[in-house]
């Protein structure tokens, strides 16, 4: 608000004595009252502002608990336990699962009988260089694995740590049919552990593989090249069919490929394709395995150590072997996914356990607890801002809030709308749904005594569907195949297919939503339960989700009761989800309609769509306002107590004057009565 620093108006005036700067200070004292109710106005507006803050930032909240509560995957969850007849007492040394929510309930027999390992060669152990462990020359080994050769060239002068990098470094050396080296990486891994080379093939078990493809014969004479290089060694036990049409051509008779050769080399005398003609080859081989051979090196393998079979030298690849509810099955890898619908089963060793896969609903649970506590303190915190009490003379930040939203509206709204949604009944969409019980004869018969209705809606559409006690289920559902409404748009145009269709199948009443629509059923007398066609949940309460019963429940609160949901997810876990997920995204609806700050078009202008912030925007507008009202009031102080401040100047300077005067008159006055005297 305005105000004067000049120093003329903290002191009585000179010339007067006046203390005008006193007088000013009461007069724009009272000027200022309507700008202090704009400030105190304009205080609890911001106030309210940062309570409705709080509050956004609760149901935001509240949003971010229940959003796992609108997924059916938290409804479906699936769990293996296992028990160990035979291996040990963990099993977890034995086999592991890992359950998504397509695992069917069931039980299992799982016997582990072998795991699946990797080809494993450990060297001698080996200090200094390659000459020092008694390489004499330079020489040359080979490494075939998965149609691939390697070539590797080891100095009497390297050391173990140059050896594994040349492996590790060592790329497919076959031919392609340009004639260079295909230079693919072989997979393998080297590493050095106490002095000692460790090499390892890229994957357990033997990974058998086939390979097929078409060769063109060459001219006789010239061998055929293969996009491999042939393995015919244990383990990699690679074998070759060699054919054309018919004819199946003989290795050793017809043809034959060297050990680690790619090329194809024709017997004369044999059968073989005529030059120009194409040939197909198939060649199936342990890919996960590999081989090693010297070629006409002498020594280099025997001293590294690596062609040794021993135990200290060499593990087997082997593949896992398990039986499942009796069926034995072979696999490479020892994390298997194909065997059990929806069942990751990761095998860890020998054993026999059963594995019992049922649901889990511990995820339902707590999500459901964490929403609970958050709409809680959604509710206390409504609750107290609705009730509270202004406080006169606040001594704090946190007492200046209280009372400013008592009574509001809007909470109120917010209130009963999430209270609304959690305790009315919620409709259940399907897009096909069969009665769960059958239905003989008439519905007299099922204990129906009075001609009644039940409502079938599509989107906005809903349709009254007559139900007599003499009707049969094929009656009803010929009463839906036949609504007008359900066929045909309000401008009478058919829809197609049309919006629902019904139909008895094994004396069960089904109703079905047109294609990409979702249908659901109401009714207010029962009718549903004698089709068979009501909904096993209509209400929270039902779950064990219901309001709070102190002060009759007006404090809007919920209480869980978690029992009650576990019977629930064990009686119908799909009943749960569908009804659940349902009443969910209802809620969150409501949520997103209180909190978002998105913007709609509204008479060319934008607002927020959410309840709160375009509340919030209404008082930002409404503080602008009053900054312009405050801002043009100071102006119009300034103004005022500029022309106060000439007034109460001028008035001195006239004091002033007046004064001089008067001393003057008094001087003469006196001479002239002095005068007078001496006469």
């Amino acid at each position: 608000m305005a105000s004067s620093n000049d120093p003329l108006f903290t002191m009585p005036g000179v010339a007067t004595g006046i203390d005008w700067g006193a007088m000013l200070d009461k007069v724009m004292e009272k000027a200022k009252k309507p700008g202090e109710v704009w400030l105190q106005q304009k205080d609890t507006l911001e106030l309210k502002i940062g309570l409705y803050k709080e509050l956004s930032a609760s149901i935001k909240q509240a949003s971010t608990a229940l959003s796992p509560l609108k997924l059916e995957s938290t409804y479906s969850s699936k769990q293996a336990e296992f028990i160990v007849l035979s291996g040990g007492a963990n099993s977890n040394a034995i086999v592991t699962a890992e359950v998504s929510s397509k695992a069917a309930i069931s039980r299992h027999e799982i016997e582990i009988l072998q795991k699946a390992t990797r080809e494993t060669r450990f060297s001698s152990q080996i200090k200094g260089t390659m000459a020092d462990a008694g390489l004499t020359a330079d020489e040359t080994f080979y490494i075939s694995i998965g149609g691939k050769r390697a070539q590797i060239d080891v100095s009497s002068s390297d050391s173990l740590q140059k050896v594994v990098d040349k492996i590790n470094k060592a790329t497919d050396i076959t031919l392609d049919a340009d004639g260079q080296p295909k230079g693919e990486a072989l997979g393998i891994t080297a590493r050095i552990v106490d002095n000692r080379i460790i090499l390892e093939s890229p994957e357990t078990g033997l990974g058998e593989k086939t390979f097929s493809s078409t060769i063109t014969r060459g001219a006789d004479g010239d061998p055929d090249l293969l996009d491999f290089s042939f393995d015919k060694q244990a383990p990699a036990n690679g074998k070759l069919v060699v054919a054309q049409g018919e004819t199946t051509y003989v290795e050793g008779t017809d043809f034959t490929v060297e050990q680690g050769s790619n090329k194809i080399t024709w017997i004369d005398g044999g059968n073989k394709p005529a030059e120009g003609s194409k040939y197909k080859v198939s060649y199936t081989v342990n890919a996960n395995v590999y081989t090693l051979d010297q070629g006409d090196s002498a020594q280099v393998l025997n001293v590294l150590g690596l062609n040794a079979n021993d135990v200290d030298h060499y593990i087997a690849a082997q593949d896992a072997e398990f039986i499942v509810d009796g069926m034995k099955i072979t696999r490479s890898s020892n994390t298997v996914n194909d065997v059990l619908e929806g069942v990751t089963l990761s095998i860890n060793g020998p054993g026999k356990v059963t594995m019992d896969i049922s649901l889990d609903a511990e995820k339902a649970v707590t999500s459901t607890q964490e929403f609970v506590k958050a709409y809680n303190e959604i509710m206390d915190w409504i609750n107290i801002r609705l009730s509270e009490e202004l406080v006169k003379n606040p001594k704090s930040d946190f007492e200046r809030k209280w009372g400013k939203l008592h009574g509001d509206s809007t909470l109120w709204q917010i209130k009963s709308q999430l209270r609304y949604d959690l305790g009315n009944p919620a409709l259940i969409p399907f897009t096909k749904r069969t009665g769960s019980q059958a239905v003989l004869g008439t519905l007299k018969e099922e204990g129906l005594t009075n001609d009644t209705s039940f409502t079938l809606s599509v989107g906005d559409r809903g349709v009254a569907i007559a139900v007599k006690p003499e009707d049969t289920l094929q009656d009803v559902a010929d009463r839906i195949n036949n609504a007008h409404d359900l066929r045909y748009n309000s401008e009478g145009e058919p829809y197609s297919p049309p919006l629902a269709t019904a139909r008895v199948s094994e004396d069960r009443l089904v109703i079905a939503a047109g294609s990409g629509k979702q249908a659901s059923v109401s009714d207010l007398s029962g009718v549903l339960g004698v089709l068979g066609m009501n909904d096993p949940y209509t209400r929270l309460s039902q779950l064990g989700i219901s309001t709070e019963k102190a002060n009759f429940g007006k404090s809007g609160k919920l209480e869980f009761n978690t029992d009650k949901f576990m019977e629930a997810m064990k009686r119908d876990p799909e009943a749960v989800q569908t009804f659940m997920t349902t009443v969910m995204k209802r809620l969150d609806a409501t949520m997103e309609g209180c909190v978002s700050s998105s913007t709609v078009a509204v008479g060319g202008t934008s607002k927020p769509k959410g309840r709160i912030p375009s509340q919030i925007k209404f008082w930002e507008d409404q503080i602008s306002s009053l900054d312009k009202r405050i801002s043009n009031f100071d102006k119009q102080l300034a103004v005022r107590q500029k022309r106060i401040y000439k007034q109460y100047t001028d008035a001195e300077k006239r004091l002033a004057q007046l004064q001089q005067q008067l001393s003057w008159i008094s001087g003469i006055s006196s001479q002239l009565g002095m005068q007078q005297n001496n006469k």
